[in-house]
């Protein structure tokens, strides 16, 4: 899911990040900046190949279909395949927690100290980056949390299929997922209690830590954003498909033919393609959905209306469960 939490970042804001100098190279429009996106992904998934000879199998094949598909040629290949390492080093320099006894690759001095700037290809020192970037190619905007979940609700079939792919591809050229670790810290502990406990007790438990602390006149928008913190993740973790219906309640038919956007006509935005008019509205929405769901936890409603997933959205985020679990069959690996 797509989240903003305080002393956490999600995946899709991490991953905006990571994709920042792929974004700076588009010119900008939603389109562009959604491929750069996608693009990005793939470059996070090679990179977590902490296995030298699997990643280079990975890569060749990626730079071999990237030829075929645009007719290019070898110099063309060598530098797409550059920049795919570009990615991959800057994913090591960015989240190095998440290669913990992988095999890093070995930067030269030149690499350490400088880099291309990826817009102007011009040769900056590694420390001046984001300044050059900022002063000289003013970023364009990042796409909304509730841009990129309906983007991918737009195109899930396809970009499931290609998911699948990918991974029959990797097991013919025998590479296995490699094991993914646990992330350290107290949500991780949380969650851990909540599988063997039970959710509701883990959840209500955080619920009267929460109190406790506020009785002791601990700062109160700390302490409550640290409970909504847990609690939303929970949630989620509990109520399979609750992530879809949250987001399926806000982002409505209803509200886009209430839309007032001039160019609406022209913005392919329920697809996921531009911004919404709303978005800003959303984390406003998703706050008092979660509070309400814990208060009436609390008070001892069995299964309050927020959590009533629908059988259609559990049906399809069960069976997302399922493509993921015959990616991992079909690699091999442990997630």
């Amino acid at each position: 899911m797509v989240r903003k939490r305080s002393g956490e970042v999600g995946f899709s804001e991490a991953l905006a990040d990571f994709a920042q100098p792929l974004i700076d190279d588009t010119d900008g429009s939603e389109e562009e900046v959604s491929k750069a996106l996608m693009f990005a992904t793939l470059c996070w998934n090679l990179a977590l190949l902490d296995d030298e000879s699997a990643m280079e199998r990975v890569l060749n094949h990626m730079v071999r279909e990237y030829r075929e598909e645009s007719e290019l040629g070898a110099e063309e290949g060598v530098e797409f395949r550059e920049m795919i390492l570009q990615m991959v080093e800057r994913h090591r320099r960015m989240f190095p927690a998440m290669h913990k006894g992988g095999r890093k690759r070995r930067r030269s001095k030149r690499e350490m100290r400088f880099e291309k700037c990826p817009v102007c290809n011009a040769t900056v020192k590694s420390k001046n980056m984001a300044g050059h970037l900022e002063r000289v190619h003013p970023r364009p905007r990042i796409p909304s949390a509730g841009t990129l979940w309906r983007f991918a609700n737009a195109h899930r079939e396809s970009l499931e299929g290609s998911l699948l792919e990918m991974a029959e591809e990797m097991s013919s050229e025998g590479i296995a997922l490699p094991r993914t670790s646990e992330v350290g810290g107290e949500l991780e502990r949380y969650r851990s209690r909540a599988e063997t406990g039970g959710h509701r007790s883990v959840i209500l438990e955080v619920a009267r830590e929460r109190d406790r602390r506020l009785a002791t006149d601990q700062d109160e928008r700390a302490v409550s954003e640290w409970a909504y913190d847990l609690c939303s993740h929970l949630l989620l973790d509990w109520k399979l498909g609750l992530e879809d219906h949250l987001y399926g309640q806000f982002y409505t038919k209803e509200r886009c033919r209430d839309c007032t956007r001039e160019d609406k006509a022209d913005v392919p935005c329920e697809e996921g393609l531009a911004d919404c008019l709303y978005d800003d509205e959303f984390d406003l929405f998703e706050r008092a959905y979660v509070n309400s769901a814990v208060d009436k936890l609390c008070r001892g409603v069995e299964e309050p209306e927020e959590l009533q997933v629908p059988a259609r959205i559990r049906e399809r985020a069960a069976e997302r469960q399922k493509l993921a679990e015959k990616v991992r069959g079909t690699l091999g690996g442990e997630g």
